[in-house]
């Protein structure tokens, strides 16, 4: 009798992630992880519900009404996350673009420079033009050798030292900086101004278009004044720290004028005072979101940069759609969340757009001016954040001093919560200041000795600078 072959025994099956962890614990696992890479932030309204519902919770557990008591939490959170979303879908269709995208694609955009064969023709011009357009630029090139001999060592040797220098030099199209650079260098080292020109060290007298950024409202020899004068007043004194002296009472008259605000605290420059004003705004409202404009410039501080040029994306600023009814609507909504709502007026001039040049101000072009409808915008927005408790605020570093005496308020006829100066305040020496109520600009609770805004101004911790201050 034959025997049938032994049956082989079944194969071992490979062994999977699940012979070692079970759904439900790979999932508790996911979500731990998750909380770990990524906390919550831990706010006092966080705690303040978690509290709330267990004491709740706690309360329906000794009566035995467990059910019920978790269908009326559902159903309170429930109608509460609903407006919630009603917030955020606002907001969101309320936000200047940019700040929506820019965050996702800033890592997506290579940088890349034209090459010198194709800078000339980047429009496919013909070899003749585009060999025309080399010599040109050649030509001017040898023309600022001669013009500016001493002004280009003189860029060529700062670019290695100042990192500022180098960022701010190429100032054209991205991909044609290297080339326009490798040709030009728009350096200029001053030896003296003359009435509206400035004189470089080459002898070349320029015509100053800008006033220094603005800065030179007054002019080139009325500064020259500010400062002969604040420098009399201020230089027998010597430096001392902590102490005022008599000028800072005359300095904060003035300035009360010009505001229309009682109190005056000062600063080292616009973008100090912004700082300044933001801090007073959410210390004193209790609230932490602060309302910018698109395209509005208030300085160099990463807190009020939510776009471009900003490697921190600030999670408490709403960068709103300017001149929108959808942003006085989130304004209305989230009054609750928002401190303040800081204003540039400056952007009447490039509604939703990059700050507008000082050339672009001087032009007499018809089709650059003002956005219509601008002061009705201003009067809605005063009204909207007066009605939300949210304190307005008007930088008015450019602003202040050019539009009208009294500045942006002036001339569109709003007051503001809190106003914000620059450099123009101090006869073109560096200085800033804030002005606003008392309440707007306390720095300690009266209820609360742990409790304090940390905004010190020079007035108050170095006592000034006194040759600006007398300058003013």
């Amino acid at each position: 009798m034959r025997r049938s072959p032994p049956v082989p025994p079944p194969a071992a099956s490979p062994l999977s992630p699940s012979d070692f962890i079970d759904a439900r614990t790979a999932l508790l696992a996911v979500v731990c992880s998750l909380l770990v890479l990524h906390p919550p932030r831990i706010s006092r309204s966080l705690v303040g519900s978690a509290l709330g519902v267990g004491a709740l919770w706690a309360w329906a557990a000794s009566l035995g009404v467990e059910a019920d008591a978790a269908a009326v939490a559902a159903t309170l959170l429930g109608v509460r996350a609903a407006y919630r979303l009603y917030q955020i879908v606002l907001t969101m269709l309320a936000t200047f673009p940019l700040q929506l995208t820019f965050p996702f694609v800033v890592d997506l955009i290579p940088r890349f420079s034209i090459s010198k064969r194709s800078f000339f023709n980047a429009d496919g011009a013909s070899a003749e033009v585009a060999r025309k357009r080399e010599a040109a630029l050649e030509a001017l090139q040898e023309r600022w050798r001669v013009k500016y001999k001493q002004c280009l060592v003189f860029g060529s040797d700062l670019k290695n030292l100042i990192s500022d220098v180098r960022f701010t030099s190429g100032r054209c199209f991205p991909p044609f900086n290297n080339v326009v650079n490798e040709y030009l260098d728009p350096s200029m080292a001053l030896a003296r101004t003359e009435g509206p020109t400035v004189v470089d060290i080459d002898g070349n007298s320029s015509l100053d278009v800008s006033g220094s950024y603005g800065v030179n409202v007054c002019g080139y020899e009325a500064y020259k004044r500010f400062i002969t004068a604040g420098w009399a007043a201020a230089k027998d004194k010597g430096l001392y720290l902590g102490s005022l002296d008599e000028t800072t009472l005359a300095n904060i008259k003035m300035i009360q004028q010009i505001s229309g605000l009682p109190e005056v605290s000062f600063h080292m420059s616009g973008t100090e005072a912004v700082m300044a004003a933001v801090r007073c705004a959410r210390f004193n409202q209790r609230k932490p979101l602060v309302v910018s404009f698109g395209g509005a410039y208030h300085g160099w501080w990463d807190g009020m940069q939510p776009t471009a040029g900003n490697e921190r994306t600030p999670e408490d600023v709403l960068c709103l759609k300017d001149m929108n009814a959808l942003s006085l609507a989130v304004i209305r909504a989230r009054g609750s969340e928002i401190a303040a709502v800081l204003v540039n007026p400056l952007q009447c001039f490039h509604l939703n757009s990059s700050p507008p040049s000082d050339l672009v101000l001087q032009s007499n072009n018809r089709k650059v001016g003002p956005t219509p409808g601008y002061r009705e915008w201003l009067h809605k927005l005063r009204k909207t954040c007066t009605d939300a408790g949210v304190l307005l605020i008007f930088d008015e570093v450019y602003t202040g001093f050019r539009v009208a005496p009294r500045g942006a308020q002036q001339a569109y006829g709003v007051q503001a919560d809190l106003v914000v100066y620059g450099k123009t305040l101090g006869g073109g020496l560096p200085v800033g200041v804030l002005c606003g109520g008392k309440e707007a600009m306390t720095r300690s609770d009266p209820k609360k000795a742990a409790r304090v805004a940390y905004v010190i101004g020079i007035a108050g911790h170095v006592g000034g600078d006194r040759t600006a201050r007398n300058a003013c």
